[in-house]
């Protein structure tokens, strides 16, 4: 007698999509068998006839605010139930925005007992680095590294991210010692800097719309990529590329990796910030929040890349910030963070039927891809007998609008308010539990687990 059995679903294995039933005992999968197999029993069955049955997604890249200084606005509870409404199973906690940036161990210990006791879905948290400067234990229990490149506003040690090539020779040797992968926001902050002074300079209303396409571009994002790879390639660095949406970016992420010397990983994150939504519905006022996009990307060409593997991992980018900034008149003060994690996986699901990504490159990149890079093979990214019962289930062919359901970030803003999509996420089921049914949340904070 099996716990659970999903019956008929189209089930990931072996890089295709084929009909047939998985079973769970306890958290494992613990066989996979043919549709309709006369002899299977459990105590609850789901008929996924027409569903597709992923292998749990990943969130490779979201921001939440416990321990922090904008707690308020999302906390382990909120962060996670909103990633199970969406499909997500496991999220990947970024260390900017959270008390001290994760730079230390003990503020690390500290996050990781807070999201045990409040998570729905399995999680990690990225550590930043930066605490090696500073004389600090490192939190060396975090699977990878993250951090900005950028100057420091603060005493050595105290920022998650570096322009300093000094600073950064000295941290990309010491990570690769420690054989961890480091993400990384690359930024030429020569011309980030010279550039938000032009804008200054410009004439007109200073407004989100207006400033904020001029940031995050091509030409600082890939002449920051060139200044990171030659530090990476001299260490022997394990690399994640963050936001590798501009064609410049692309094309030199795809030299490196042509040229094979580099342990590299590219990702593109699916956030309003890259033209997916210039406005977002505050659901607490009913007011509008005028938030823009950065520059954009060249769609059809990221779309390239995501086919032939030049980019290999997603991620939400979810950052809700405080709804005080969002309104802050001063736009270069303004939050640019948005969230979104309640419609994340439903949004890839919406690209499929667009055409621009396959079911089987949508796995790879959610789940597939980063399991093995980060080690988490043996237990996630697959429907393989012995590992996570971790699964996304997804109804390709529902269409419905962004508003009409219930939505569990805490800061209560919609950034797709109003948007039909097609497909939908029905249920999240982590480690063989059905956490979300249908928009509903089922289990109690404390079901995550921390993956290291």
């Amino acid at each position: 007698m099996y716990d659970l059995l999903l019956k008929n679903g189209l089930v990931y294995l072996d890089g295709t999509f084929r009909k047939c039933d998985v079973a769970v005992k306890g958290e494992k999968i613990a066989a996979v068998l043919d549709s309709g197999d006369p002899y299977a029993e459990a105590g609850q069955e789901l008929d996924l006839t027409g569903k597709y049955v992923l292998p749990g997604i990943i969130d490779f890249h979201c921001h939440l605010r416990e321990p922090g200084p904008q707690i308020e606005f999302e906390d382990w509870e909120s962060c996670t139930k909103a990633a199970a409404n969406s499909g997500v199973t496991m999220v990947c906690g970024m260390s900017n925005g959270l008390e001290n940036e994760m730079t230390d161990a003990a503020t690390y210990d500290k996050a990781v007992a807070l999201a045990e006791k409040s998570a729905v879905v399995d999680f990690m948290i990225a550590g930043c680095p930066m605490g090696f400067f500073g004389g600090k234990e490192m939190p060396t229990r975090s699977p990878f590294y993250k951090f900005k490149q950028r100057d420091f506003p603060g005493p050595l040690g105290d920022s998650e991210g570096t322009a300093n090539s000094w600073y950064m020779n000295q941290l990309f040797e010491e990570i690769a010692k420690q054989g961890k992968y480091v993400q990384i926001h690359p930024m030429d902050m020569d011309y980030h800097n010279a550039l938000l002074e032009k804008i200054r300079e410009m004439p007109g209303e200073k407004t989100s719309l207006s400033i904020f396409p001029y940031y995050y571009g091509e030409d600082e994002m890939a002449a920051g990529i060139w200044h990171l790879a030659y530090y990476a390639r001299k260490h022997h660095l394990k690399w994640q590329a963050l936001h590798c949406w501009h064609r410049a970016y692309i094309d030199v992420i795809r030299m490196l990796k042509k040229q094979g010397d580099m342990d590299l990983l590219a990702s593109i994150e699916f956030c309003p910030s890259n033209g997916l939504s210039d406005h977002m519905k505050d659901l607490v006022t009913g007011g509008t929040i005028d938030v823009g996009h950065c520059e954009l990307p060249e769609w059809d060409y990221v779309w390239e890349a995501v086919a032939d593997g030049t980019i290999d991992l997603f991620g939400s980018d979810h950052c809700p910030q405080s709804r005080e900034n969002y309104y802050n008149p001063d736009a270069f003060k303004s939050s640019k963070g948005i969230p979104g994690m309640d419609c994340y996986g439903h949004l890839l699901l919406n690209e499929v039927n667009n055409g621009n990504l396959t079911m089987e490159k949508l796995v790879q990149c959610t789940s597939e891809n980063g399991a093995k890079a980060y080690g988490w093979y043996d237990r996630k990214g697959s429907n393989l007998p012995g590992t996570d019962a971790d699964f996304s289930i997804a109804d390709l062919n529902e269409i419905w609008t962004c508003g009409e359901e219930k939505i569990y970030t805490k800061v209560r803003i919609h950034p797709y308010y109003g948007m039909q999509i097609k497909g939908r996420f029905i249920y999240t089921i982590v480690r063989g539990k059905i956490v979300m049914d249908h928009n509903e949340i089922l289990v109690q904070p404390g079901h995550g687990k921390f993956i290291s």
